[in-house]
Parts: structure tokens; sequence; C-alpha cells
């Protein structure tokens, strides 16, 4: 151990330098990376108006459900690419900026060399990137939804979760009215057909009639066909019924509250940037551990590479010789 101290006195600007230049390069690129503006929402989903359940998954609630939605529209480039247009993002893209997703990216859109350091692609691929690697969707409760958005300008970081929760409605909206068109379709071929199935069965039962004048209750043909006729027209009547049904469905989700779901915080302008004091605390612990690593092995090579003797029970394990004398260390003053 006192070896080791000696390296160090002996060379301590050589051990010192390495955390030096740890802690100013790791704090340098924490300073480098651009201010990010944080913007979020909550969205509130209404169980009732959601799917059901998948089988083997009881208890799952309205807000897990929706948040899987949610990532896994995320991970399609065509409703990336909506969501890019639709707000502020693909303009900010396409001028230029960005929105970096590593530290190189972030250290080269510093140093105006973004086209060599950022991503690369059309502005579409850039959205789709941008959208599925920096959007933050998490659960808080069984029915609340919390998303999170990121970026450089805070009009964009607003505009872009606006752009994002707009267009996730227009989803469900269109997903929801291609079921009830599907039903109201459904159920009008159905009162069609059996339309056409009481109107014939009516005029079997007059033609009966017409042709067995004096048919009674004790004929069984003409109870037969009064039974048809009644049963078909008992069908026509619950096919209508579930007809206007169908129709109701199709008017009441082709509003914004058919989506199943509001936001009970708008996305917000933020006013500060975000994350940048932890951000350098990082940073410097970071250099502060990888320079005392660096500097701690240079004591050590140093050390190992030193083969002077210093003190005379070390002459005879290096050398093999009998120590017959020593002087001792004596400081001078010049002057």
């Amino acid at each position: 151990m006192i070896r080791y101290l000696e390296t160090f006195y002996r060379h301590r600007l050589l051990t010192v330098t390495p955390l030096i230049l740890a802690v100013g390069i790791t704090v340098g690129i924490a300073l480098a990376q651009p201010r990010m503006y944080e913007s979020s929402a909550r969205i509130w989903f209404y169980g009732a108006a959601l799917t059901g359940t998948a089988p083997g998954q009881p208890y799952t609630s309205a807000a897990e459900q929706q948040s899987g939605v949610l990532r896994e529209l995320l991970n399609s480039r065509t409703f990336c690419t909506k969501v890019g247009h639709r707000g502020p993002l693909a303009g900010y893209l396409a001028s230029g900026s960005t929105i970096p997703s590593n530290v190189v990216a972030a250290l080269g859109a510093r140093l105006g060399l973004a086209r060599f350091t950022g991503p690369s692609g059309s502005v579409d691929e850039r959205v789709y990137d941008v959208l599925s690697q920096k959007i933050e969707v998490t659960t808080i409760g069984p029915q609340v939804v919390a998303i999170r958005f990121a970026a450089p300008d805070p009009g964009v970081a607003q505009g872009t979760l606006q752009a994002l929760v707009a267009q996730f409605s227009d989803e469900i909206l269109g997903n929801l009215h291609g079921q009830a068109q599907a039903a109201v379709d459904f159920f009008n071929q159905q009162v069609k057909t059996q339309a056409a199935e009481v109107s014939a069965d009516n005029d079997k039962l007059a033609a009966y009639v017409k042709a067995h004048p004096k048919a009674g209750a004790s004929d069984a043909d003409l109870v037969s066909l009064q039974h048809t006729a009644e049963l078909a027209s008992q069908q026509y009547d619950q096919s209508l019924l579930e007809l206007d049904q169908a129709k109701s469905d199709l008017a009441a989700e082709t509003s914004a509250a058919g989506a199943g779901f509001r936001a009970i915080d708008a996305p917000n302008l933020p006013d500060r940037p975000t994350g940048f004091l932890g951000l350098l605390l990082r940073a410097l612990a970071a250099g502060i551990l990888a320079g005392l690593f660096i500097s701690g092995f240079t004591v050590l090579a140093l050390t190992a590479a030193d083969s002077s003797l210093r003190r005379p029970e070390e002459v005879r394990g290096a050398l093999g010789l009998r120590t017959v004398g020593s002087i001792p260390r004596v400081r001078q003053r010049w002057g």
C-alpha cells in the first residue's frame, strides 16, 4: 500500500489528469445535449365502450387494453406518418431539424453535423423512427393512460401529442364505424330476406284460404300455414328492432364520444427543459467513476513498472544481498 501511495505522490499530475479529463468529457457531452421539452397528456377510457376482454385475461383493465392498442399503432408506419403530417413533426424534420436518438446524434446536431451523425432516409421514415422510439405510453390506474413526448421545440412536443390523440381517436372511430356499418348492412339484408319470406308465406296462406273457403281450425294444413306466416312476421319484427339498434350504434359512433375515451389532461405546452439537472448529475458521476478507474489503473501500472529500491529491506529480496547500512533521507533547503 505504501508503494502505491509513493507512486501516486511522485506522479500526482499523471494520475489525476485522467480523472479531470473524464469528468470534463462527460460533463461536456451532457452540456452539449439539446434541451428537451416534454409534453404530456392523460386519457380516460370508458370501459363500457371498449371491446371485450381477451380470452385468458379476464382482469385486463380498459387502460391496459387500449395502451396496448396504442403501442401497436405506434409500430405502424402508416399511423406514425399520419400523426407526423397531421402535427408539426414532419415539417420540423423536413426543415433540417432533428430529435436526437443517441449521444452521437445529439453532439452532431449541436455541432452542425446532423447530416453526418443524424438519421438518414425520407421524412416519413424519420417520423416513424422518432414516434416509435420517443413516445412513452404508461397506464395510471384501470382507466387512465399517460402519454409523453419530448422534443427540442416545445411547440413540436405539444403539437405532436395533440395530433397523436386526434389520430388515435380517428383510428378507433374508423374501426368502430366499420363494425357498426357491417352490422347495419347485415340486418338490412336480413330484413329484406325476411320481408320476402313474410310476403311469400302470406301469399301461400291467402291462396289456401281461397282454394278451401270452408277450411276451419281443424284443418291441419291451414293451421300450419298460419303458424309459418306468424313466425315469419315475428322474425321480421325482431330484425327491424335489431336494424334500428344497429343504426343507432352507427350514429353514436360517428361522434367523438364514440371513440370511448376523452383527454382529461390535454397536451400541455412545456415552459422549461426537462431532465437536464439529472442528466448533468449522471454525467458527473459517470466521469468520476471512469476517471477513478483509469487513475487507479495508472497507479497500478506505474507501481509495477517501478524497479527502484527505496527501503533497506527491499535489497535482499531484489538483489539477494545483505544490507550493510543506509543513509536517512535528508530534506535540503535551497537558497
